[in-house]
């Protein structure tokens, strides 16, 4: 798949393979900014949940998340309230208007299929990173539809970004990177 530009970018792949990762070594590179589908969900819970949000304001989302029993909260807050109320693709539709089109947009949590979808109806070109070790910490993180690309993250940070800068050059044609 050759794609003209680079509007519309998501990473999927399971909980700790680097999809963050792989947003902060692509956008110094290709330009753009970098989203995610949960930001509103955090949002939600930090307000909802004041043991989140006192951990949170001490140690930040990422240390916050592995704590026992935070993740499972946002993932339960998603997929057993707001979404059978709200539609599968309700954080989809709470990102969209927050995209800025005129650069690219790196969406760093694919990891449902009705956001697969709607990054395909978006024109998105998604790379599923993948780690090994590394699997499903929720049932509903089937990944069952198919990205248009894997990469591997078991090297280094190095091979990481060389691997991550051949597949979008490829992808996006630009053979001077």
């Amino acid at each position: 798949k050759l794609l003209p530009t680079m509007k519309l970018v998501t990473f999927s792949g399971y909980a700790g393979v680097g999809k963050n990762t792989a947003a902060d070594i692509v956008v110094p590179i290709f330009g753009g900014k970098q989203y995610a589908f949960a930001t509103r969900l955090k949002q939600l819970c930090y307000h909802l949940n004041p043991l989140i949000k006192y951990l949170v304001d001490l140690y930040g989302w990422e240390e916050t998340k592995k704590f026992i029993g935070v993740r499972e909260f946002l993932i339960d807050t998603s997929e057993r309230a707001m979404k059978p109320t709200f539609g599968q693709d309700f954080w989809a539709r709470q990102l969209e208007p927050d995209l800025d089109f005129a650069g690219s947009c790196w969406i760093t949590d694919l990891r449902f299929e009705q956001e697969a979808l709607w990054s395909t109806r978006m024109g998105g070109f998604n790379i599923r990173i993948t780690r090994n070790g590394v699997g499903p910490v929720h049932p509903s993180e089937d990944m069952k539809w198919e990205p248009d690309v894997t990469v591997e993250n078991n090297g280094s940070l190095l091979d990481f970004r060389k691997a991550l800068v051949s597949v979008l050059s490829r992808a996006f044609g630009r053979a001077d990177l």
